[in-house]
């Protein structure tokens, strides 16, 4: 993407922007409970994944940034409306703007995420989730 931004590439951001604004949305579309695990940074389109997702299981290490633009770009794959629907508005711009890391325990404050682990202990956070929702909904 940056080389797209770099040489102007229109066709080629355009593309991009197609696929990658489609993502969020089939989260959403996805009839079953969608859960992701972030270990580290996520960056651009991926934070915006896990913001789409139901369940967010994040280690202490997790950070979420909304990286576009440090190349120039507004965010994609549904950010400000994702995100403004999940923190408010205020907050959804104040991150697009600066692209300021979010750690994981103030995603968890924000209700981005619904847990918060050490690295070591997400698959077994991820297990007790899901026998917990399969006991209940599937």
């Amino acid at each position: 993407m940056k080389r797209a931004v770099d040489e102007d590439d229109i066709p080629s951001l355009t593309k991009i922007a197609e696929l990658v604004n489609t993502i969020s949305y089939k989260i959403k579309q996805i009839a079953k409970p969608v859960l992701m695990e972030v270990d580290g940074a996520v960056a651009g389109a991926a934070a915006n994944m896990a913001v789409a997702a139901d369940f967010c299981l994040a280690s202490d290490k997790a950070k979420f940034i909304q990286a576009f633009v440090g190349v120039g770009l507004a965010p994609d794959a549904g950010g400000i409306h994702l995100l403004s629907r999940s923190i408010g508005v205020t907050r959804a711009v104040q991150l697009a703007m600066t692209g300021e890391a979010l750690t994981a325990d103030k995603a968890l404050e924000w209700g981005l995420v619904y847990r918060v682990c050490e690295a070591d202990k997400l698959e077994k956070t991820r297990e007790q989730l899901l026998k917990k929702i399969e006991t209940r909904f599937i």
